[in-house]
């Protein structure tokens, strides 16, 4: 019955209860590096502690032993699997750029596994399993022939993207070079597209795909800057020694420009001479703000002061003087620095030989050029009229120039133009009562016929001052060579000999001591 189960379940229960327990066992006791020792390689792993064989367990302790840590799983490039010709007629598979990629939906497979292929192909594509075998080399072939032409044309639209953007940059560095506006770059575009209407149409979609938009022509030549002062900085970097050049001037807005330029050699022997930087100078030029901004361009192109050697100046007070000017001023710099050496200073020679030119002048004849070229070119009415003068008479040039002691050619410039328009400006000066008697003077005329001449030749030896990479012995040669010039002119004159004076020449002077004079 019920309540006799339970009786005897309960009986069952005290009869166990009163069944002597064993004794209690302690836990054996471990070794202190025992207990510290992770007890897996895993777990030292984890824990950051170093892995230790385990030793052997106190004698009758059980010890359950460890699971094996899982091997290291195998890579698929160390399995050096290969594709196999059979599978592309089998599976619809070829190896495209490496990868098995399938024929029909243009999907790649990432090994070159057969039951990968397989079972894209039964599971993608299971209506390609019934068709005939001619049918499916023919479907192979036309498959591949499509895939392979579309690869080429992606290839071909990569390339043309590649020329179209080449042909960006070089119109952009063109509108850099000739110094136009970046807007610029939108009328070349109308003009090319107008040259294509004309004479090749076929491919107006190419020079259509040419991006020549003002912000991309200014993008393009922001790369560009960059992209050159990165190995100026490079190249400055690999200097032994360098040297500076200084010329500071105004621009046409009354703006003072620090021009920096770099001349440097590196372990090669190799000579890079370039360029720096353009530092406008706003408010005050003395030297310790020329300094101050020559500092901060050296600090960005990461010149080392230590092999600073020689600093030319255009003989400036701010540059040159004694305490205050920019040479003083970094030599107390590097002294500062601990850079005990002493810099050299040099005076540019293009700027002495313009000096020099200066010295040469005529005052009482380009007193009248300059008081006749002001009259005729500072007043409207009168260079309209005067330019309407030399197209009535078919004159050589059209117009007059301004000279400017800045630009060192120009004075040369505007003479030839004033002597070859010599009798059109008398002619004008007295249609506007103007005193222009000199131009009719032939005593006069000989004069600026002599400073003509003189000026073309000092303009020639500043063109051969000039340019990239000229060592000092050459410009000092092309000097000496100029002074045995002088020396030659002066005996030549001296005997009424004007070879050299082609000018002066066609006035036939009769007296030619002045002109000896101003060249001794």
């Amino acid at each position: 019955t019920r309540g006799g189960f339970r009786r005897g379940a309960r009986a069952a229960a005290d009869g166990r209860r009163r069944q002597p327990r064993p004794p209690a066992r302690r836990p054996a006791q471990r070794p202190a590096s025992y207990l510290s020792s992770p007890r897996s390689p895993a777990r030292a792993v984890r824990c950051n502690l170093p892995w230790t064989a385990e030793p052997p367990p106190p004698h009758g302790e059980r010890v359950y032993p460890l699971t094996p840590m899982a091997t290291k799983r195998r890579k698929v490039d160390a399995e050096c699997r290969i594709f196999k010709g059979i599978w592309t007629e089998k599976y619809f598979f070829i190896q495209h750029f490496g990868t098995p990629t399938c024929l029909i939906c243009h999907a790649s497979v990432s090994v070159n596994k057969e039951l990968n292929i397989r079972w894209h192909y039964e599971t993608k594509h299971p209506e390609f399993s019934e068709i005939s075998e001619q049918t499916r080399k023919h479907e192979v072939h036309n498959l591949k022939w499509g895939l392979e032409n579309q690869s080429l044309m992606s290839k071909k639209k990569s390339v043309e993207s590649e020329k179209n953007t080449r042909a960006s940059y070089a119109v952009s560095k063109l509108i850099a070079e000739n110094m136009k506006p970046f807007n610029d770059g939108d009328f070349v575009k109308e003009c090319l597209m107008a040259i294509v209407d004309i004479l090749c149409p076929e491919i107006k979609i190419s020079f259509s795909n040419v991006s020549l938009s003002e912000r991309t022509v200014a993008r393009r030549i922001e790369e560009m800057s960059l992209d050159v002062k990165k190995c100026l900085k490079d190249y400055c970097q690999n200097f032994q020694f360098f040297s500076i050049a200084l010329d500071e001037s105004t621009d046409t807005k009354d703006t003072a420009q620090l021009a920096v330029f770099v001349r440097g050699v590196n372990s090669a022997f190799d000579t890079v001479e370039e360029f720096v930087q353009l530092v406008p100078m706003k408010g005050t030029t003395t030297g310790a703000d020329i300094l101050e901004a020559l500092l901060k361009c050296t600090a960005d192109m990461e010149l080392d002061l230590s092999k600073l050697v020689c600093v030319a100046t255009d003989g400036a007070p701010a540059m040159v003087g004694e305490k205050k000017g920019v040479l003083a001023l970094l030599q107390n710099h590097m002294e500062d620095l601990g850079i005990n050496h002493k810099i050299e200073k040099m005076h540019c020679l293009i700027h002495q030989e313009v000096l020099c030119a200066k010295s040469s002048n005529l005052k009482d004849v380009m007193d009248v050029v300059v008081r006749a070229v002001n009259v005729i070119l500072s007043e409207g009415l009168n260079h309209h009229q005067f330019q309407q003068l030399l197209s009535e008479a078919e004159a050589q040039y059209g117009d007059l120039l301004y000279s400017c002691d800045v630009r060192w050619l120009s004075r040369g410039a505007m003479l030839e133009r004033v002597y070859a328009l010599r009798e059109e400006i008398a002619t004008f000066l007295e249609g506007k009562n103007v005193n222009g008697s000199e131009f009719r003077d032939p005593k006069w005329l000989s004069s600026l016929a002599f400073l003509v001449d003189l000026t073309a030749h000092f303009n020639n030896l500043n063109l051969q001052l000039q340019g990239r990479n000229q060592l000092i012995h050459e410009m000092c040669g092309h000097i000496v060579v100029f002074e045995t010039k002088l020396q030659l002119w002066e005996c030549q004159l001296e005997k009424s000999c004007y070879a050299h004076f082609p000018k002066l020449k066609e006035t036939q002077p009769t007296d030619t001591n002045i002109f000896v004079t101003v060249i001794r």
